[in-house]
């Protein structure tokens, strides 16, 4: 049996700050005449620091005198210190982000420095350190400038290369030793065609394996989370996009995890799931809207898949991924890849998911700025009718349904209808009870269409064909508004053609009859139908 050590169970990112700290003190004040030994370590440390800038000429541990300040912490920068050089007559500020397995993320690096380039003028410079003993990825690698890596192979090499009889010190190096040796063996596993199902079970294996898919990846909207499920298995997400231009929320993340694979029926089997995460507001607009894009980026991730297999060869990866259920949650899947031994090894599916990503990411850019511009043009469609209307209402939906006569349907919010469409313009029987002169009446409308509201609507059919919006199943057209209102007498709108409009009048006069009979309201109490 091995003796315990401590740092098995300190293994936080919040104790390898402590770690860096209790180095770095030797050298405040007089804690250096305490333990030459750790004295040593502490000026090796700034060394190890100072000498990752090229700008600067390489330091000796007698370079290093004092460090005037250290704080944990502060500002919420894991580690900063001042540090007295020879050679420089003023102290040298450094920053410390210190990470395991996550990565930084919302420019904290640079809202990092910017506070302390404020908060200290007259430092020589500042200079920072991201500290990283976990995985490393393509976004660690890209570093604002004044910030170095240190991974754990610089960590590791820098360790073992310390003599110190401390206890402390001595099991913190066996543990690091133990942990960058398991480290190793995870993301090799993950790699493995036969042993990645043992690699993907640690959060190290995981990362590795998310690091290899996106590598060719770049993109300014990035973060990496981890966590453990119920059961204890670990997850890792990889976040390659966002935006907030529909919903408080936006973003599409790859995520490996287990769960049951009815195609080689094993019940907790790897996989890659292409997801979508939308924070909307749960209203009958927004989760049309919401659905429409879910719709859309399932096609279009379709499209990329086919292209690529034609590219690798079409046996690389078996079935087809792309998921088709619609429900109201904020995270769907677009699609998922289980890897199994015989046909889905990390060896296969890495080239073809790298390729992948690169392609779908750019085609999702440019189909959210198109998505933008439908909105704004849609929303420029509403604003024109509604002029219109004056005081009489406020249209909650407006769908074109034939083009060429530009017969409209929408639905309007006001107590006087008859004053403002009359009876010639009615297709559809109105019903409104009498006790209710303020509800949401449905209509369908002749809308004379300005030359102005058709050339938006051109523009947006134009938007259609580049997006092959038509291609997309069950798509419905971008510029249909469904109306908010629970009260509403027809509830979800259903949309037709110019060929169907005499149909649906049939049936909804049918409806709305049987409606008429149920509540017993007289026949002069219901409004009539041209």
């Amino acid at each position: 049996m091995s003796q315990p050590n401590l740092f098995q169970f300190a293994t936080s990112e919040l104790s390898q700050d402590a770690v860096l700290c209790w180095f770095l003190s030797w050298l405040v004040g007089d804690a250096g005449s305490l333990d030459p030994e750790l004295t040593n370590i502490a000026r090796n440390l700034v060394c190890l620091f100072f000498n990752q800038f090229d700008e600067y000429d390489p330091i000796e541990p007698s370079d290093v005198f004092e460090v005037t300040k250290l704080e944990k912490q502060y500002n919420k920068i894991d580690v900063f210190f001042l540090v007295i050089i020879k050679g420089y007559e003023v102290p040298f500020a450094f920053i410390v982000e210190d990470k395991t397995n996550t990565s930084y993320h919302s420019k904290q690096l640079e809202r990092y420095y910017d506070f302390i380039e404020h908060k200290y003028t007259s430092v020589h410079d500042i200079l920072g350190i991201y500290f990283k003993t976990g995985f490393i990825n393509q976004d660690d690698e890209r570093l604002p400038d004044k910030y170095r890596l240190i991974d754990n192979n610089k960590w590791l090499d820098f360790l073992q290369n310390q003599h110190c009889t401390n206890p402390i010190f001595a099991e913190y190096n066996a543990y690091f030793a133990d942990y960058y040796e398991k480290f190793n063996k995870s993301v090799h596993q993950a790699l493995s065609p036969t042993q990645f199902e043992q690699g993907l079970r640690t959060v190290q294996g995981q990362g590795s394996l998310l690091s290899k898919i996106t590598d060719k990846l770049i993109t300014s909207e990035h973060r990496y989370l981890h966590g453990m499920n119920i059961g204890g298995t670990p997850w890792a997400q990889y976040h390659f996009w966002a935006s907030t231009k529909y919903c408080e929320h936006e973003s599409f993340f790859i995520r490996i995890d287990f769960r049951k694979c009815k195609r080689i029926n094993k019940d907790y089997q790897p996989y890659i799931s292409f997801r979508n995460y939308s924070k909307y507001n749960r209203t009958r607009i927004d989760c049309d809207d919401r659905i429409k894009r879910l719709s859309y980026i399932r096609w279009l991730f379709q499209q990329v898949w086919e292209k690529v297999k034609v590219k690798f060869g079409h046996n690389i990866i078996k079935d087809t991924p792309v998921a088709d259920k619609n429900s109201g949650n904020y995270e769907q899947e677009i699609a998922v890849i289980f890897l199994d031994p015989l046909s889905n090894t990390p060896e296969m599916v890495i080239p073809v998911i790298r390729e992948l990503m690169v392609e779908y990411h750019s085609l999702l850019e440019q189909a959210y700025h198109s998505f933008k511009t439908l909105h704004q043009l849609k929303d420029e469609v509403i604003s024109e009718i509604t002029s219109g209307l004056g005081d009489y209402g406020v249209i909650t939906n407006c769908s074109h349904i034939d083009k060429e006569s530009n017969l409209l349907e929408i639905t309007v919010s006001m107590q006087h209808w008859q004053d403002l469409f009359g009876e010639d313009g009615l297709v559809v029987m109105l019903f409104q009870h009498r006790n209710t002169p303020g509800c949401f009446i449905n209509c369908l409308c002749r809308f004379e269409s300005s030359p102005k509201t058709q050339g938006l609507l051109k523009q947006m059919e134009d938007i259609d064909k580049e997006l092959k919006l038509s291609e997309v199943p069950y798509w419905k057209p971008w510029y249909t508004v469904y109306a908010d209102n629970k009260d509403s007498e027809r509830g979800n709108h259903f949309l037709f053609d110019a060929k169907g409009i005499a149909e649906k009048v049939v049936v909804e006069v049918k409806r709305l009859d049987e409606k008429v009979r149920k509540l017993d309201v007289s026949e002069s109490e219901c409004v009539g139908m041209k």
